[in-house]
């Protein structure tokens, strides 16, 4: 089923346009119509609620509410989303150990008196927090992500060392925000890698052979640790 009038208008925008982005390269399947929250359950969310959604949140819901999994982190979905009038969690770590609150300000904040994260927009937030467990669903072997099943070509591993200077240097950071507590996530349009600064492991994917190829030249031991 083709995408509605008003998904499609969303992903126009500069909010959500990296949503295409990222189906297209790391997902199976596209967007459909019914991955999206209705209007109707949206207002039934808001009356449970007490309050309405902040917009971001809304929108996320309008986009892709019903194909929300839990990989490794778990993303709200209509049934789980809590909040009030400050704000609602969209994302909650595996042990309850913090949760990420949206506001009606639009950014994000993490709900934990002893991590330190800035607030971000909530739509970064969400992209940023969608690579993150896509990247886990890979290299876990699961074939799975957040939004559904990966694309057959996704290759993705972790290596147990710490990331070379020359790593970084070839694979800019992403600027995204992410779990609390891990490594900037770097890369490119076709590579996401983590790691190497708070912990002796390097985490990656790439979404084709090119790609691949590419990052097993500038770090060896990706090649290795496949052979």
């Amino acid at each position: 089923m083709p995408i509605s009038a008003a998904q499609a208008a969303l992903l126009t925008t500069d909010r959500w346009s990296w949503l295409t982005t990222v189906l297209d390269r790391w997902y199976a399947a596209p967007l459909e119509a019914e991955h999206g929250a209705t209007d109707a359950e949206l207002e039934a969310l808001a009356e449970r609620l007490g309050t309405q959604l902040p917009a971001e949140v809304r929108e996320w819901f309008a986009l892709v509410a019903h194909r929300l999994e839990e990989v490794q982190d778990l993303p709200a979905s209509l049934a789980t989303i809590d909040g009030d009038s400050e704000g609602v969690s969209v994302w909650v770590e595996n042990q309850a150990g913090w949760s990420l609150v949206a506001g009606f300000d639009g950014r994000t904040e993490v709900d934990d008196a002893d991590l330190d994260l800035t607030p971000s927009p909530t739509a970064e937030t969400l992209h940023g927090m969608t690579l993150s467990d896509t990247l886990v669903g890979a290299w876990s072997g699961q074939g799975r992500g957040p939004l559904g099943e990966l694309a057959p070509g996704v290759r993705a591993g972790v290596v147990e060392d710490d990331a070379p200077a020359a790593l970084h240097d070839a694979y800019a950071p992403l600027g995204l925000p992410g779990p609390p507590w891990a490594d900037p996530v770097h890369g490119d349009a076709g590579t996401v890698l983590r790691g190497g600064q708070e912990n002796d492991q390097i985490e990656w994917m790439t979404a084709c052979p090119e790609d691949h190829d590419r990052l097993a030249g500038a770090f060896p031991a990706i090649a290795e640790d496949e052979s």
